[in-house]
């Protein structure tokens, strides 16, 4: 037992293993430590190799560590375990040499007490006094001796106990030596476990720090080079867009010009050939009435007239298929006039949502062009102001010059470059001369035609002066001249009309402007865009008064229309 004790306390080989890996691996960290720190400026494979040795020597040291380790916990548990085991031969054998004993007195009491009791068995022939006197000196000595034996056998019992109670103390205290002597070796074993991670942590911090720089170094250049390149996509797309938003606006223009062209010109077919029809039907309301007066004039003679029956059967049928085909032909115009109708809104639908998208695309890239413009505005900034010292610089400390700082307006400025008054367009110089010589006669006229109705209203006042102007200065001439007055309305309302084609910027540009010289303005951007030259413009202003007439023309064909249903109506109660 006392030979185990010592056991754990002689033999302290793992710890000397571990200092001894611990210090190889410490010797190992420093001479890598110190070979990185003769070469800083090495190459970066030279800096790769001592990197991949540094992390070879502390894994190798871990590694040891969690070998070494765990083998002084498991010898202080293998001699533990062997001093367990020779307590508990010792106790079996004590155990059994106790048995031996405890057997050994009972036998020896039973033969003392087998000859107690034989004697007993003879003290009946004895007959004296002497004898029995004897005899009982004697039964007295065998069981005094067997006393005696109980005795010391009861003395020896409790002796072993006592040393076995001594013995059970002693282990105790062993075991909480060895328990604190192994706790402390464990927390050595934690602390240096904690040391050696903290080193291989600290290491991988490092390299992980030198690897996210360099990588951070490549990235940020990489992300500059590929910022450059998508501007300038970002540019050519611009252009490109803007272009084709010019050529959509161009065929948009020409579908809607060729659809109202087309329009108008159906329109006017159709009415000739309704007035046509109209004229026909007067006829024969004309021819009918005749008849009937004729009929009422001439006297009934006594018996019936076969002739005049068939005549007046004849014409009820010519009526009745004239009406036929009267009613037919209006539901086909009608028919036709509700397709033309449903076009001609499907066309303004797609026009107004094509100028909605174009007008949303132009938005968004003239956002990404502002943007773009004020960073690289900064950035041309900042170079200056960089240039600026410098200059400063070689001024007073090379040249001994003082240095005044130019004067650069453009600093000051941020935001888009504003365009400045274009020259003024033939159209430009038409319209300004048509409102100025309106204005001279003294004739100023405010309009807000912005709505529909309003628009029509106008339209019928312009269409009523030029008819006026018609009539007191006689039969029209072939290029049909209006006046200025006429003109000068229709110029307005084309304006309001199509004011939904102007930019706000554009709009805040005019808006200290007086309004004539606003509505100057968006006449000559308008007939610029159009394509409209200082010659078309009476030809324009024509063409939307003839477009006036029809509609004029069409009222008045329905309502002739329901005056000729009025009259087909009276032909009815013919007999």
């Amino acid at each position: 037992m006392e030979e185990f004790g010592k056991d754990p306390e002689e033999a302290p080989g793992p710890e000397n293993q571990q200092e001894r890996s611990s210090l190889q691996s410490g010797e190992a960290d420093e001479e890598v430590h110190e070979d990185v720190n003769e070469e800083p400026h090495n190459q970066q494979p030279e800096d790769k190799k001592v990197e991949e040795s540094e992390k070879m020597v502390l894994s190798q040291r871990i590694l040891t560590l969690q070998r070494e380790l765990p083998e002084q916990i498991r010898n202080i548990q293998t001699a533990a375990d062997a001093k367990e085991s020779m307590r508990r031969t010792e106790q079996e054998k004590a155990c059994r040499l106790r048995l031996e004993l405890l057997e050994n007195d009972v036998k020896s009491s039973q033969e003392k007490f087998g000859e107690i009791i034989g004697e007993w068995s003879t003290a009946n022939q004895k007959i004296t006094p002497q004898e029995l006197q004897e005899l009982l000196n004697n039964q007295q000595k065998l069981s005094s001796a067997l006393l005696d034996d109980k005795k010391r056998v009861i003395n020896e019992l409790q002796q072993e106990l006592k040393v076995g109670d001594d013995r059970y103390v002693k282990d105790l205290r062993k075991h909480a030596e060895e328990l604190g002597l192994m706790m402390e070796r464990v927390e050595d074993q934690i602390k240096t476990l904690k040391m050696a991670y903290r080193e291989e942590l600290a290491h991988i911090q490092r390299i992980n720090q030198q690897e996210s720089e360099v990588l951070l170094t490549t990235d940020k250049a990489e992300w500059e080079q590929r910022l450059k390149a998508l501007w300038d996509k970002e540019l050519d797309r611009l252009m490109q867009r803007q272009e084709k938003v010019e050529e959509y606006n161009e065929k948009v223009e020409d579908v809607v010009l060729e659809t109202r062209d087309q329009f108008n010109d159906k329109q006017l077919g159709h009415n000739e050939k309704l007035m046509a029809m109209v004229r026909e039907r007067k006829q024969l309301e004309a021819a009918s009435m005749s008849t009937q007066r004729i009929l009422t004039v001439i006297p009934k003679p006594d018996g019936p007239d076969n002739l005049i029956q068939r005549k007046l059967r004849l014409v009820r049928k010519e009526m009745l298929n004239l009406k036929a085909q009267y009613s037919s032909q209006q539901k086909c115009i009608t028919q036709m006039k509700r397709q033309l109708t449903d076009r001609r809104n499907r066309i303004v639908q797609q026009h107004g949502h094509t100028q909605k998208k174009i007008q949303h695309f132009a938005v968004a890239d003239v956002k990404k062009f502002e943007q773009m413009w004020l960073m690289i505005e900064d950035e041309v900034k900042q170079l200056v102001e960089r240039v600026l010292v410098l200059d400063s610089i070689i001024y007073k400390q090379h040249l001994g010059l003082a240095w005044e700082r130019p004067h650069m307006a453009f600093m000051g400025r941020s935001g888009l470059i504003q365009p400045q008054k274009q020259t003024q367009s033939p159209t430009h110089q038409a319209v300004t001369q048509v409102i100025r010589t309106q204005d001279l006669q003294g004739s100023q006229r405010m309009t807000d035609a912005s709505v529909g109705p309003m628009l029509k209203t106008d339209a019928e006042s312009v269409t009523t002066e030029v008819h006026k102007a018609e009539s007191e200065g006689g039969a029209e001439v072939e290029e049909r001249k209006l006046s200025n007055e006429a003109l000068k309305t229709v110029m307005e309302l084309l304006c309001d009309e199509l004011g939904f084609l102007f930019e706000e910027k554009f709009l805040s540009q005019l808006a200290p402007l007086e309004e004539e010289e606003q509505a100057v303005m968006k006449l000559s951007s308008l007939f610029s865009a159009f394509g409209i030259s200082k010659r078309e413009v009476p030809r324009l202003a024509q063409v939307l008064l003839k477009h006036k007439n029809q509609k004029r023309l069409q009222t008045e064909v329905r309502r002739d229309t329901d005056d000729g249903c009025s009259g087909q109506s009276l032909f009815q109660h013919f007999p």
